[in-house]
């Protein structure tokens, strides 16, 4: 009978050792860069950027983020160059991926063409480390 509780207290040690080792499971969080870019809508002298100027400039996007983005309307404030508060509508584009030197190119030229495109001083990016659970 003690031979029997050995072996018993053996394997359950032994399934727990290897519960230790699992390999991740797929909802486990990865450690990713949150690129947050704000677009001003606004263009000093000129109309404001449309809806269909938008739609057809924010294809470029999907060559940077294929697996998906975030489009979310906003409203917000900016001083400019020549010291005046200015405030307009904005398209913010969020995404989470992992930065690599080709995401880090692809975003520079979006907003590169974004701004020389719609006559735009700047195209804000903030960039957080995140972790991504699914």
């Amino acid at each position: 009978m003690k031979l029997h509780h050995r072996s018993f207290i053996f394997v359950l040690f032994a399934a727990l050792l290897a519960c230790t080792h699992a390999a991740p499971r797929p909802d486990s969080p990865s450690v990713m860069t949150k690129v947050e870019l704000y677009f001003g809508l606004s263009r000093a002298g000129m109309p404001d950027i449309s809806e269909r100027d938008w739609r057809i400039y924010s294809q470029s996007i999907v060559s940077c983020f294929p697996n998906g983005f975030t489009v979310s309307d906003g409203s917000g404030f900016w001083r400019g160059d020549d010291g005046k508060l200015i405030g307009e509508g904005s398209r913010i584009v969020t995404a989470v991926y992992e930065m690599d030197s080709s995401l880090r190119v692809c975003i520079d030229t979006l907003k590169s063409n974004y701004k020389s495109d719609f006559s735009q001083e700047a195209v804000l990016e903030v960039d957080s480390i995140v972790e991504r659970r699914l």
